[in-house]
């Protein structure tokens, strides 16, 4: 079945062109009589382009050749002759459907995509679903009375396919990241510092004043460059805490600032700082002999220090293939001990500190395991089977006759359908 967006992403594709001048207009001409419904060329066309764009979200390429076209081509003629089939098989049957149900859908649509003042469009797209409902119930009740799969049927195919079954040896990895700082970035967090530290010294709030700014900037005058941030830090730190809650908007906005800074530049940490700091986690972890103790200091760190997204839950990678965590980590993760740190490991513009706690061997899945996926893959077998016995007997009953030669009602393959989706800029909800 296509996608079910596809059909408004073609009307959308109609509504944003303008119409052809008349002397450009082609007379549609019927291309195939389905019973007493028929297919005309522009139908064909149309359905073209769908298949087109279908391929092409499904990352398949349009079609590059007279060949691939035809093919295209060939392809839409015979979806419609299957969907007048059942069509015609839902008179047959007095299908009802929920129209008030489609026209809600119709009005999502029109409001999703800009089309609330073109009628036709949404006529358009109400009369698609319509249709599509209409074949969906048939092939609802006829798939419907398919039996489902026994449990001697899934044992045997499990038989069957044990080889396909295999679950790759997996490990549970718990990962520290640390994020060290490049020269510009504590560069930046330098000169924040001293500025926010010359607006608190020209501050003339007695609680500023009487955090004795002179000693501060003589410690910092009197201390090697490496050590004068922390003197900033240390002393912007006295400001914020000085900040009463009742002080004036300029003297908290002055509090907040210093805070900021200081939980910035405390966050910054170089290679050298970002290394030392995992070495010492590892041996504070190496002293802990409980398996369990150690694996839960190593989430307190991770939750404390760790700066990736998996920080806040401990660092837990779950259960995944060693191979996935790139060259440098599955090496590491392949050599270590359970429960045992690796050495600190720069990964890209990263430090990192991994640990493994459980390992699963390679091994076949169990019959319980994949016994939903068999029953499903089994039944979309059977339903496959079922709709293209279901269209052979409705085909062989139907009158089906081309009026046009075949290489008459062909697209021209210099005009590529591909050029008819030229204006979509957005792409199907999966």
């Amino acid at each position: 079945m296509r996608h079910p967006l596809l059909p408004m992403l073609v009307l959308l594709a109609l509504a944003a062109f303008p119409r052809a001048e008349a002397a450009t207009v082609i007379a549609d001409r019927v291309r195939r009589y389905v019973n007493d419904d028929v297919i005309t060329t522009q139908d064909v066309l149309l359905r073209f382009q769908l298949l087109v764009v279908e391929q092409r979200r499904r990352g398949q390429g349009g079609p590059a050749t007279r060949d691939d076209l035809l093919r295209v081509h060939a392809a839409a003629l015979e979806e419609l002759t299957d969907e007048a089939l059942l069509l015609q098989q839902s008179k047959q049957m007095e299908i009802l459907i929920d129209a008030r149900r489609i026209q809600q859908q119709v009005r999502r649509d029109a409001k999703k995509y800009g089309l609330n003042r073109d009628l036709e469009a949404q006529t358009r797209r109400r009369e698609d679903l319509e249709r599509q409902a209409r074949i969906d119930q048939v092939l609802d009740f006829h798939l419907s009375r398919i039996a489902p799969p026994t449990p001697a049927e899934l044992h045997a195919l499990y038989q069957e396919r044990t080889a396909t079954y295999q679950r790759p040896a997996t490990v549970r990895v718990w990962r520290l990241v640390l994020r060290p700082a490049d020269a510009k970035a504590q560069a930046d967090a330098r000169t924040r510092l001293l500025q926010i530290y010359q607006e608190a010294a020209g501050a003339g709030d007695p609680a500023v004043k009487a955090l004795d700014i002179e000693a501060s900037r003589a410690a910092y005058l009197a201390a090697a460059e490496a050590d004068r941030p922390g003197i900033l830090a240390a002393f912007l730190d006295r400001v914020a805490a000085a900040v009463a809650d009742d002080a004036g908007a300029a003297l908290r906005a002055l509090g907040k600032r210093s805070r900021e800074a200081v939980e910035a530049w405390k966050g910054l940490r170089t290679w050298e700082q970002a290394q030392a700091l995992l070495d010492a986690e590892r041996a504070d972890l190496l002293a802990i002999t409980d398996p369990a103790a150690r694996l839960e200091r190593f989430r307190d760190a991770t939750r404390r220090l760790g700066q990736d997204s998996r920080a806040a839950s401990g660092g837990d990678l779950g259960w995944i293939e060693a191979s996935s965590l790139g060259e440098e980590q599955s090496a590491q993760v392949g050599s270590l001990a359970l429960g045992e740190p690796g050495q600190p490991l720069r990964s890209g513009d990263t430090l990192c500190l991994l640990l493994v706690s459980e390992r699963r061997e390679a091994g076949a899945r169990g019959f319980a395991e994949v016994a939903g996926e068999l029953a499903a893959g089994l039944r979309k077998q059977r339903e496959q089977q079922a709709r293209r016995e279901l269209l052979a007997r409705l085909r062989s009953a139907a009158s089906i006759r081309d009026v046009l030669p075949s290489g008459q009602a062909e697209p021209d393959p210099v005009q590529t359908p591909a050029d008819d989706a030229r204006g979509l800029d957005f792409k199907p909800e999966s």
